[in-house]
């Protein structure tokens, strides 16, 4: 249950990501207001899932996946550049947080 609410939160994330941006700086009500509140739940939803998985670990894979999920979304709406040092780098990404608790059973 505790991965589940770390990926509603990662999720979370992104949408409030989105819809910031779509609010212009805040000038757009609507996007504002969604942002904010996506932001406060992901918060909610991230500290429930602290009670369940190590903060390194956690972390880890909220940076990562949210990293690559919103440059995912990013090359979807073409606002992120198609090429081949994108395609490197969010793989680099994913290599790390999977290699992450790896790491730490080498004691």
């Amino acid at each position: 249950m505790k991965w589940l609410f770390l990926f509603g939160a990662i999720f979370l994330d992104v949408f409030a990501t989105y819809a910031l941006d779509a609010s212009h700086g805040f000038h757009r009500r609507a996007p504002a207001v969604l942002g904010s509140t996506a932001f406060l739940v992901m918060l909610y939803l991230y500290a429930l899932a602290l009670t369940g998985i190590r903060p390194p670990i956690a972390y880890a894979v909220f940076g990562a996946v949210g990293t690559t999920a919103t440059a995912t979304v990013g090359l979807a709406l073409g606002v992120q550049p198609r090429n081949w040092l994108s395609a490197v780098a969010l793989t680099l990404i994913i290599a790390g947080v999977v290699l992450l608790p790896l790491a730490g059973s080498e004691s």
